[in-house]
């Protein structure tokens, strides 16, 4: 049983994602949550490989999320700006979660390193939300995947290789966009015609992102010295040059009065080159 006196809220709509912590207060409750765990551990040592297996269970109650409409940033468009009081904007509810994971694990001879999966489902329930119900948390993914091996192929030279598999996770999106007539300005004038898009949500988190993949390489060259030794290694991230999306946003066509959705990926194929001096 555990029990948290800061809160974790998230956005899940389709722009940058954005978190805040934010304090138990006296109207605020403290987080509290209670997880059932079991496992089991083996040790083959004719492979020298060692087997973890491990399934759990956990509920939370008093899990914030914001309220359907409330200002993200907790300022109203008013002239000048007021704030507005951030309990206000959010609402709490309950989340359970579960799953399993299992691990390969091999720390010995020259070649080594673990298989890892998991697999687990997160769900929230908020009586202001999807009319009660339980839906996918933000962080409900159902496999995780990782794989990493390295070789020492001669003393202080190594090689290793790491792949990592992230089924998506949801975030928010319109289900449909309507055109509507905007009359009037921000400050209530009257403007010439001017059309805008209304978007219609339906439930919480209803669209679920690309899956997740991405293959690390590395060659790592060491040298003992009098004092220490020293280190270079030789890496490469995203060596497929996967493009993983970190943003998703709905933007307009060009030239007409469709609208698509987009993805933006960061952190594309990378080099790099680390030097180390251990003294």
């Amino acid at each position: 049983m555990m029990n948290q006196f800061i809160h974790l809220l998230s956005s899940t709509g389709t722009m940058l994602p954005a978190d805040i912590w934010l304090p138990a207060t006296k109207s605020i409750q403290t987080q509290q949550s209670i997880q059932y765990s079991i496992g089991y551990e083996r040790e083959f040592s004719r492979l020298k490989v060692d087997f973890s297996l491990e399934a759990y269970y956990k509920t939370s109650s008093n899990v914030l999320t914001y309220r359907d409409g409330a200002n993200f940033f907790f300022i109203d468009a008013t002239n000048p700006p007021q704030q507005i009081n951030w309990e206000t904007n959010i609402t709490s509810g309950k989340a359970k979660s579960f799953g399993f994971e299992a691990m390969f694990h091999k720390k010995q001879g020259k070649w080594n390193g673990w298989l890892g999966y998991g697999w687990s489902k997160s769900s929230v329930r908020f009586n202001e939300i999807n009319s009660g119900d339980w839906f996918p948390s933000d962080y409900d993914r159902r496999h995780d995947v990782t794989i990493l091996f390295s070789y020492d192929f001669k003393p202080h030279r190594k090689v290793s290789a790491s792949w990592t598999y992230m089924s998506g996770h949801p975030i928010t999106l319109p289900f449909h966009t309507s055109v509507a007539h905007k009359p009037y300005d921000f400050e209530g004038h009257t403007t010439p015609t001017t059309f805008i898009n209304i978007d219609y949500y339906g439930g919480r988190n209803n669209y679920r992102t690309d899956n997740y993949q991405r293959l690390d390489l590395a060659l790592q060259l060491t040298r003992p010295l009098k004092r220490g030794k020293r280190t270079w290694e030789i890496g490469i991230y995203n060596t497929y040059n996967h493009h993983n999306p970190f943003m998703y946003y709905v933007d307009n066509v060009y030239g007409s009065d469709k609208r698509m959705l987009k993805k933006m990926a960061i952190f594309p194929f990378i080099p790099s080159i680390t030097y180390v001096r251990k003294f």
